[in-house]
This record gives C-alpha cells, structure tokens and sequence, in this order.
C-alpha cells in the first residue's frame, strides 16, 4: 500500500499538466446540477496517474511474494482491472479528443463491459483453485457450491460494481474515497480467508491515496 502510494504521488503531479497542457479537460453537462460546472475544464483521464502505480506494484509484489500457484487468482483480477481501466480511458478519449460529450454510447459501454466481465467470470468457474463456491455471509465460514448459477451471480456481482463505481463518480474525490474504504476491507479479508489478492487490493488503495493527495 505504502509502494503504491508512493509512486501515485511521483506519478499523478506529472501527469497533470501534461492533461492540462493538452486541453483534456471535463466537459460538463449543462443539465443537472449547476455546482458541477465549476468542474469545467478539470483534467479528465485521472487514471493514467495511478493506473500505473497499481499494475506496476501488483506485479512486483504479486512475484515475489505471492507462491506462484497464486497467480492464476491474483492476475486475471489485474487484468479485469486493465480492461476497464482502458474502457475508461477510451470513454474519456471520445467525449475529450473527439468532443462527444457522452463518450461511448451506454449500449457500447455495455457491450465492452459485458465481455471482459463474461470471460473473467468464465475464467474463475473453470479454474480448480477458484471454482464456483461462495462463502456465505455472517455464517462463520460456510460455503455454498453455486454450481451453475455462479456464472449469472458473478457476471451480476462483477458489472454491478463497476457499474456502481460509474454512478458514484462525479464530485471530485467521491468514488476514489469509497474506493480506498472498500479496496482496504478487501485486503484485509483476502489476508485472512486466503482469496490470493491481499496485495492487488493494497495497491488499490495506496494508489487513490496518493491520487487523493
């Protein structure tokens, strides 16, 4: 957490005026609420500050400290992590470069989201290490094997959150505030229940930490 946080606020003071620099600036709707058009002209693509941080300590970290059979959990969850990150970046790219100010249109999004959502569920169903057992809440640690109806359930569990995080998005430092609460509760439970991705969750945090700052 410490290692990510730190190369976000190495990152993030760099990347900023550059965005600044190439007008890539948020464009805000002139429906809804007028507070929001103070954000006019708010360097957009914040990601590309602490993205970064978050691949490159994973990697590190997830090599040398995680045993190698712990790979087949830790990096599909990065990669679902790039996917949408670049669906992201390809958002922001249409509404600033391209001037569309809804960017990729919902069904698209959708599409893009649905997709890299569908394969990492797929993956975790037919992986042994994963599988489709779910620990159930406030149980003491039983498990109920979903069979099945773990692929419609994760697909539900995997576009709901990200989809979730897009509508807590909008006020400056909302989402990424959340996000180091949820991703430091994740940490601490894969720590103890073995879900192999301690670390990925750590970088998370540490590096909208350094983003907030």
């Amino acid at each position: 957490m410490f290692a990510s946080f730190l190369l976000s606020i190495i990152v993030c003071p760099k990347i900023i005026p550059i965005l600044k620099k190439l007008k890539f600036g948020q464009n805000e709707r002139l429906e809804g609420n007028p507070e929001h058009l103070k954000k006019q002209g708010t360097p957009t693509m914040g990601a590309l500050g602490f993205l970064p941080a978050i691949v490159l300590v994973s990697l590190v970290f997830g090599f040398v400290f995680f045993d190698v059979s712990e790979l087949k959990k830790w990096l599909p969850v990065l990669l679902l992590t790039i996917g949408f990150g670049a669906i992201g970046f390809a958002d922001d790219y249409l509404k600033v470069v391209k001037k569309q100010n809804e960017g990729f249109k919902p069904k698209q999004k959708l599409f893009c989201q649905f997709v890299l959502a569908a394969g990492f569920t797929a993956y975790c169903f037919f992986t042994p290490e994963i599988g489709s057992e779910v620990i159930l809440p406030f149980s003491g640690g039983k498990t109920w094997d979903m069979k099945w109806l773990y692929l419609p359930f994760a697909l539900i569990a995997v576009l709901g959150t990200d989809n979730g995080t897009n509508l807590t998005d909008g006020v400056d430092g909302l989402m990424s505030s959340v996000t180091v609460v949820t991703s430091i509760v994740l940490m601490v439970m894969s720590e103890r229940l073995g879900g192999g991705v301690s670390y990925l969750s750590g970088a998370v945090a540490g590096a909208l930490m350094g983003f907030l700052f």
